[in-house]
């Protein structure tokens, strides 16, 4: 995704050099804001509580969804339902490509919880637990209900013992779910843990990290909610659980809110001794020996490739960004890499532990002027994006695998699909080869053409969660993105949309699985008008025999359906049924 730096923070780093705290590019959610109430930059919300608006400084689009509610509904009355203050805004995703009327709750403690849940029931109201609004799919709401309220947890208290405590002996840490990753890691950092995996950047709610099907680029690692050792959850009927059990936590893992609210988790962490970040690239004749060489040899991943030599295996994580157009021939790939303890050993490359006011000086800096990439036509994306990297390497921008970006949301479309190792380097070709494509014929006719790098993690998928969204197993995650698109709607951006209809069509014979949490499930009708989340791709991620046994779970916490809404709820219904 789009690299930016805050200038001051690079500066400021420059002059302390004990620290490098490096980052991986991807997606940014929306600040809860209000124009009246801008979020100064100690309020960053990466790090601090998400400010909230009161009732008398609501924006006139709220003002009016109150209006345009039907008496009695949540739309029209819950804003006037505050307790401990907690209305927060109407909830809308990052990109706001879902701007809704649905009131935006955020509690500061278990009461205020069980006040909402108690309001909620007795009005009938669906509750959609929501994080740090990332997702493009409607997994929280969709707005079409006016009886749904979402809770946020932003500015939420957890009890002492699980507000955070870092339990040394057992490497371990319980935290509240509604802290950033930014927040843990400013903790465990210093103390010399980690997550075993992490997201590309630190600004999404853990609660939200762990019901969803969030990963990062570790070898060795799954999604972030298999390192959960237990988790604190308030049911509908507003009685706080401990859920320890395995069979247990397999329900709760990827749920979607559909079961309750997280409000804290623990967390198993890895020691930390050496940290060090490296970008590497090559441009090379493009063919499957070659790619595989650049992962195994440039990048050292810590994986064995399908009929590949190893490699050294040294790297802890990797982040692939891919040039697939340069020419029908040749591709240009880099890599950020990350290496830990015992393989932290490249010489001047800083590896130390970064300290509590490292980060706090991040997080009060954190909305500083951004440093992009050159967009200009003299130098291509491809080359900026390197060039953003090393910068940021030379001037010892931090050590956590992090990075930081301007909070300020992009009209960015994104997809993304989990393809089977085995399959990996056939499906980068069918993506090379539609990138050639579409840039030949830009030359000659205006048209869509792939104007940022793809990109692509790994992960090694294990049998943690039901609704796991792919099974056990090694995977590429490829990525690819139109950044410069205008316009939300999809009758803007056809040209868009069948692109990235197209690069499904093709990558599903592959084995290719949908990150749900992107854009998906791409459909045209007759007149060939394209549009993602159709219902019957939607309903065929999970088997029924899944379903059912999720559902049975379900209604056992929740037998009312008071957590039953959003996109989430269309993953577990029947295929072929119309309303």
């Amino acid at each position: 995704m789009l690299l930016t730096l805050g200038r001051r923070l690079v500066r400021t780093q420059v002059e302390n050099k004990e620290c490098v705290i490096m980052i991986l590019p991807l997606f940014l959610p929306a600040v809860v804001t209000n124009p009246a109430n801008p979020v100064p930059a100690e309020r960053f919300p990466t790090f601090a509580s998400i400010p909230q608006p009161t009732l008398n400084s609501e924006t006139s689009f709220s003002k009016q969804c109150s209006a345009s509610g039907g008496e009695g509904s949540a739309q029209a009355d819950a804003p006037y339902f505050a307790p401990g203050g907690a209305y927060g805004a109407r909830w809308s995703n990052w990109q706001q490509s879902f701007r809704t009327c649905v009131p935006w709750l955020m509690p500061s403690s278990d009461e205020d919880l069980a006040e909402i849940l108690e309001y909620a029931q007795a009005h009938n109201y669906t509750v959609r637990p929501g994080g740090a609004t990332g997702t493009q799919f409607a997994a929280v709401t969709d707005g079409t209900d006016e009886n749904t309220i979402v809770v946020s947890l932003a500015n939420y208290t957890a009890p002492s013992n699980w507000e955070y405590e870092l339990n040394e002996p057992a490497s371990t840490v319980r935290v509240n779910a509604g802290w950033s990753e930014f927040k843990l890691y400013s903790r465990i950092r210093p103390a010399g843990y980690t997550l075993p995996t992490q997201t590309a950047l630190p600004i999404f709610q853990l609660g939200g990290m762990v019901a969803n099907s969030v990963h990062g680029g570790v070898y060795e690692a799954s999604f972030v909610s298999k390192n959960i050792k237990s988790l604190r959850v308030m049911t509908a009927d507003g009685v706080i659980h401990h859920i320890t059990s395995e069979s247990e936590l397999r329900m709760w893992r990827n749920s979607y809110g559909l079961l309750g609210i997280i409000t804290a988790i623990e967390f198993a962490l890895l020691s930390v001794s050496a940290f060090q970040v490296i970008y590497v690239s090559r441009s090379f004749p493009w063919s499957e020996a070659n790619f595989w060489d650049f992962v195994v040899s440039d990048a050292m991943a810590g994986l064995q490739p399908p009929g590949a030599a190893a490699g050294s295996q040294s790297a802890f994580s990797g982040q692939f960004f891919m040039d697939m157009s340069t020419s029908p021939e040749q591709v240009s790939f880099g890599a950020v890499v990350t290496l830990m303890n015992g393989n932290a050993t490249f010489p001047d490359v800083p590896s130390a532990t970064p300290t509590v006011g490292e980060y706090a000086q991040l997080n009060t800096e954190g909305t500083e002027e951004p440093l992009q990439p050159d967009f200009s036509i003299q130098a291509p994306l491809f080359e900026s994006i390197a060039r953003v990297i090393r910068r940021g390497l030379a001037e010892n921008v931090g050590n956590d695998g992090f990075l930081g970006m301007n909070p300020t949301p992009r009209n960015i479309y994104y997809a993304a699909y989990f393809v089977p190792i085995s399959n990996l380097s056939a499906a980068l070709d069918v993506m090379r080869s539609d990138a050639v494509a579409r840039s030949a014929a830009a030359a000659s006719t205006p048209t869509f053409t792939w104007s940022f790098p793809f990109e692509m993690r790994f992960v090694r998928v294990t049998d943690d969660a039901t609704l796991t969204i792919v099974p056990p197993g090694t995977y590429g995650v490829v990525e690819f993105l139109s950044p410069s698109t205008l316009g939300a709607d999809p009758a803007d951006n056809q040209d868009m949309m069948k692109a990235f209809y197209a690069m499904e069509k093709a990558l599903m014979p592959l084995g290719a699985v949908p990150h749900v949490a992107k854009e998906w499930g791409f459909e045209a009708d007759d007149s060939e008008y394209v549009t993602a989340f159709a219902a019957a791709s939607v309903c065929n991620i999970y088997t029924d025999a899944t379903k059912q046994a999720f559902n049975s779970y379900r209604l056992q916490l929740d037998p009312q359906g008071r957590f039953a809404g959003g996109g989430a709820m269309g993953l577990l219904a029947p295929c072929g049924v119309s309303d």
